[in-house]
């Protein structure tokens, strides 16, 4: 490959990369509608080729305030603690999962830590293909349609097979 024709490659998967962000705005925009546990298949040319469903949101664990929570672990782990008043990064993984565990950051003793926090993020889209997906895309592009055909003209529901364009 010469770096002309490499040039040109990467210049074209940069544009098929903008068109595909384009599209996938789109679709998500038309499915903003769906709450969480909603799942809509995917069918294209009479074959499903994957499903699209709203997850909640995933929890997360949260310092609110450093100084403070580190003041809070020494209290209650003082090995735990670094002498410039912070949490060690390994410990503070083990309290995430511990607030993960129990709903929030709780010592030994039952005491709920202030200065750190769960919070659910926003619920988000999760789209998984098929196994078949490779072949039913293969099929129709051999067809004769292109990428953005199969996206722009597959009528609303359709199910049937896609024939061959002339």
């Amino acid at each position: 490959m010469t770096n002309r024709t490499a040039a040109t490659k990467l210049a074209v998967c940069k544009w098929i990369r903008g068109q595909v962000g384009k599209w996938e705005d789109e679709a998500k925009a038309e499915l903003s509608d769906m709450v969480a546990g909603d799942r809509q298949a995917a069918l294209l040319g009479g074959h499903k080729i994957g499903t699209v469903t709203m997850c909640e949101g995933k929890r997360e664990f949260r310092v609110i305030d450093d100084n403070r929570l580190a003041e809070w672990v020494a209290e209650r782990w003082p090995d735990e603690v670094e002498h410039i008043v912070r949490v060690r990064p390994a410990f503070l993984r083990a309290l995430a999962d511990r607030a993960l565990k129990h709903g929030a950051l709780i010592d030994d003793a039952g005491e709920v830590c202030p200065w750190a926090e769960l919070r659910h993020g926003e619920p988000y889209l999760m789209t998984r293909t098929n196994r078949d997906m490779d072949a039913v895309i293969e099929d129709l592009l051999y067809k004769g349609y292109t990428i953005e055909s199969i996206i722009r003209e597959l009528p609303e529901g359709h199910v049937g097979s896609f024939e061959e364009v002339g």
